[in-house]
């Protein structure tokens, strides 16, 4: 039987930074636990100090748009900016290594790096001018992209219920996937 309790609670009350739609959670080797929200790429140390926000605004080197997914990999952080369409390659204390432009993106989420090639889910919705206010099968691909960015591998393609009007989606079916702790394995929840 698992049994819980609190070492340290997380807040937003000293004003350094606030929790509006907290996400992703990660949590590095050496105790570290990352946190995106919106314009929020959070770092806490083990022990629930706060060094600081490794998200910069923009369109530069180092700089990320409103849209991004990270992943911990090997003691470096990799972040995938939706709108640049690029990974930025970072350490845990937030330095720029490397940035990588992908080739044949935007891809819609970032599941993490395994083999040495990251992995992306891109979706194909229908037009809008053939939405009518129904359940469609909207097609989530996934998909490994080499480690330059260059070369792609549609694995495998999923169906996902979504209700679409001309105006208006909203999510039917759940869609979560996420990588096993060695990243042999995709587990995938697509249905209700």
């Amino acid at each position: 039987m698992i049994k819980t309790r609190r070492l340290w609670q997380i807040d937003d009350s000293q004003g350094v930074f606030y929790f509006k739609y907290p996400g992703q959670l990660r949590v590095a080797s050496e105790g570290s636990i990352f946190v995106t929200d919106r314009e929020e790429l959070l770092k806490f140390s083990s022990d629930g100090r706060f060094p600081g926000n490794f998200y910069r605004k923009g369109r530069g080197p180092g700089e990320i748009g409103d849209f991004f997914f990270f992943d911990l990999y090997r003691d470096k952080l990799y972040v995938y900016d939706l709108i640049g369409d690029k990974i930025m390659k970072m350490n845990l204390d937030g330095g720029l290594e490397e940035e990588l432009k992908m080739k044949d993106g935007p891809y819609h989420q970032f599941l993490g790096i395994s083999d040495n090639r990251f992995v992306f889910v891109r979706s194909f919705y229908p037009p809008f001018e053939e939405r009518k206010g129904a359940l469609y099968d909207v097609m989530y691909s996934v998909i490994f992209v080499s480690s330059d960015g260059r070369e792609f591998q549609e694995i495998n393609v999923f169906r996902v219920k979504t209700f679409l009007a001309p105006q208006a989606a909203a999510g039917f079916d759940p869609w979560f996937a996420v990588m096993n702790k060695d990243r042999t394995r995709l587990l995938v929840n697509r249905t209700r």
